[in-house]
C-alpha cells in the first residue's frame, strides 16, 4: 500500500514545495486508480502525484495476479446460488467478476513534462521510481505535451486514466482538444487540477458543462471537489467517459 512508512519516506523529497497543492489530492489518485484499475495511465505534469500512481498501479498488479490465481479451480462466483452461501465464505472472492480476471493485467504509466518549472520535483520522479522498484511501469517523456499525441505507441492507447496538472487556460484547453479522442470512452478517467476558484480555469469548467449540456450530453460525467481549507490549488474536476452503449447491468439489485 502506498500509506507505509516506507513508501511516504521514498517520495518526501518530491514534496519539498508545498505550493503544488497535491498533497492531499494525491492519495486520492491513488484510490481511484485502486478502484477504476486502468490499465494506461497518462500525467502531464510530474511531481509527488506521479509516485501515487506507480504505486497504485503495482499494486492492482500483485492484487490481479493473486486474484487469478485464487480463482483457478474455483467455479464463477456470479454463478454461485444463494447469497448468504457466498456471504458466508463458501467462494473466496464471492464478489469478483471472472470474466475481468480472464486477462493479465499490464499497467503503464506515461508521464509528459518539459521539466521547465523553477519548483518542479519532475526532475526527480524517476529516481524515485527506481527506490520503489516500479520504474518498469514508467515512461517519462520530456517535453511539451502539445503535439505530442501522435508520438504513443498503440499498444498503451487509449489512456484509461489521466491526470493533467499544468499551466493554465491555454495548457488545458490544448490538452483537452488534443488528447480527448486518446481518451477510452469506455469509463475513461480525466482529473484536472486547480479548476474551481481561479478565474483563469473556471472557464474551462463551464465550457465541459456547456458541452455535457449539449453535442456531448450522455457522453460524460462531471464532478468537481474543492478544499475549503486552502485558497489556491484547490480543487478537481473529474470528467468519466459514459460507454456509448451505456454501463451494463450485472444483476438486478445492489
Amino acid at each position: 500500500m502506498a500509506m507505509t512508512p516506507g513508501f511516504l519516506e521514498a517520495v518526501a523529497g518530491l514534496d519539498k514545495n508545498w505550493s503544488m497543492g497535491v498533497e492531499l489530492l494525491s492519495p486520492l489518485i491513488y484510490s481511484l486508480i485502486r478502484c477504476t484499475k486502468p490499465r494506461s495511465a497518462l500525467e502531464v505534469g510530474a511531481g509527488y502525484s506521479s509516485s501515487f500512481i506507480l504505486q497504485a498501479l503495482a499494486d492492482n498488479l500483485e492484487e490481479h495476479r493473486k486474484n487469478q490465481e485464487t480463482l483457478r479451480g474455483h467455479v464463477r462466483s456470479d454463478q454461485h446460488r444463494g447469497m448468504r452461501r457466498l456471504l458466508k465464505g463458501r467462494h473466496p472472492l464471492p464478489l469478483a467478476r471472472p470474466d475481468y480476471y480472464s486477462q493479465d493485467y499490464d499497467p503503464v504509466l506515461t508521464i509528459i513534462d518539459d521539466v521547465s518549472h523553477p519548483a518542479t520535483s519532475a526532475n526527480q520522479v524517476e529516481v524515485a521510481a527506481e527506490r520503489l522498484n516500479l520504474r518498469h511501469i514508467l515512461r517519462f517523456q520530456k517535453g511539451d505535451f502539445r503535439g505530442m499525441s501522435g508520438s504513443f505507441p498503440p499498444e498503451i492507447l487509449p489512456f484509461d486514466f489521466c491526470w493533467f496538472d499544468c499551466g493554465g487556460f491555454y495548457h488545458y484547453a490544448a490538452f483537452l482538444s488534443e488528447y480527448w479522442p486518446l481518451i477510452n470512452p469506455k469509463n475513461g478517467l480525466i482529473l484536472l487540477h486547480s479548476t474551481l476558484t481561479n478565474v483563469n480555469l473556471r472557464p474551462i469548467v463551464l465550457d465541459l458543462k456547456l458541452k455535457q449540456a449539449t453535442d456531448h450530453f450522455n457522453k460524460f460525467e462531471l464532478l468537481s471537489l474543492l478544499e475549503p481549507h486552502k485558497y489556491r490549488q484547490n480543487s478537481v474536476t473529474m470528467i468519466r467517459m459514459i460507454p456509448p452503449e451505456g454501463d451494463p447491468a450485472y444483476t438486478v439489485g445492489p
